[in-house]
């Protein structure tokens, strides 16, 4: 039995910039995660997971073919086509397997956290074939085609979060230009293109600072990234002058968190991460999407009234935020607060893989 857990992931700064290829964000990978159990069967296989639903699968023509499809499943059947298509190139024979997929990255009623399940998932399924058939991956490879599967079912996302999962720990992120990379894929396969250097694709591990904390709460209320991004992205004219200061200003705001973060520097941090929470409320004004919303608000006031940095997480919307604190800081004090508001302070710490 191969078992493989992969961490989810919350964004810090960079949010709807990084979108835009050759921009920045920087996130963490957090200790909740998504574990996949593999092993070998015969003649079909299996997929398991969401309340224990199982789908049968099997080949046809060197082709995954599943008997019933879910589209909750696309993910896990994106990774375990392009590990078959990468596999085969490297003159390994497919074979069938079971594949069990169980997640932290939700409440006990099934809602999401807003932590990056689906990177988790592609990338935990990848890694757990790869290991099934004996290939030594380097985690640029896992997230070169996770990021390729994952690319099948959504263009609007910058991959960071395959990144930070895979790389763990404080990631900062350049990204890529997917159109590009998609073409190259669909004329010249998987091989060339894991082995082609990703024009601006840039990741990079900050070091670890302990002084601060890093703090989350979460509404209740689910977003899905995917659709916010879509619609602002849809809503950006040509030449549009807003988004070149935008992506140039939360560039900024990136490197000065970095700079802030390792040299200790608490009220340049908190200035770095307000400035990008007023990029992004601009950002929400002027493409009529609602990233702060009520929930977010009080969250992040809340935190700033007790003199923390704050922020929406990831696209907004929904889902969590983060208060950043320094070590000695009172959390209940905090939890407390959120809680009137219907805030739950969600038990995490920043995941470094050893």
């Amino acid at each position: 039995m191969i078992e493989v857990k992969v961490p989810g992931k919350l964004y810090i700064a960079g949010e709807y910039s990084v979108v835009m290829p050759g921009h920045k964000s920087v996130a963490i990978a957090i200790d909740k995660f998504i574990t996949v159990k593999l092993k070998e069967s015969t003649h079909r296989g299996t997929i398991k997971s969401y309340s224990n639903i199982k789908l049968i699968w099997s080949r046809r023509d060197n082709e995954i073919v599943v008997e019933q499809r879910d589209d909750r499943f696309e993910y896990i059947i994106q990774a375990m086509h392009i590990c078959d298509e990468f596999i085969s190139v490297k003159g390994i024979t497919p074979k069938y397997y079971d594949i069990e997929v169980l997640s932290e990255l939700e409440s006990e009623d099934g809602l999401k956290y807003g932590l990056g399940s689906s990177a988790s998932v592609v990338v935990a399924v990848t890694k757990a074939i790869l290991q099934f058939y004996k290939y030594e991956y380097t985690n640029m490879e896992i997230f070169k085609l996770a990021t390729l599967a994952s690319m099948k079912l959504i263009m609007n996302s910058s991959f960071g979060d395959i990144a930070t999962v895979c790389f763990t720990g404080i990631v900062k992120y350049r990204s890529f230009d997917r159109k590009f990379i998609k073409k190259f894929y669909e004329f010249n396969g998987v091989l060339k293109t894991i082995e082609l250097k990703w024009n601006t694709l840039s990741i990079e591990q900050i070091k670890r600072n302990k002084d601060y904390k890093i703090l989350v709460g979460w509404t209740k209320s689910p977003a899905s990234s995917d659709n916010l991004v879509r619609k602002s992205i849809n809503r950006i004219k040509n030449n549009d002058d807003f988004i070149n200061r935008f992506t140039s200003e939360s560039d900024k705001c990136v490197d000065d968190f970095i700079d802030a973060y390792t040299s200790l520097d608490f009220e340049f941090l908190k200035e770095s991460i307000e400035k990008n929470r007023m990029l992004l409320l601009e950002y929400s004004k002027r493409y009529g999407i609602e990233i702060e919303k009520e929930s977010l608000h009080n969250l992040i006031e809340i935190s700033k009234n007790l003199d923390l940095a704050s922020k929406t997480s990831g696209a907004g919307g929904g889902d969590c935020g983060i208060a950043i604190s320094k070590y000695d800081f009172n959390t209940k004090i905090l939890e407390e607060n959120w809680n009137s508001k219907g805030i739950k302070m969600l038990d995490l710490d920043i995941y470094e893989e050893e």
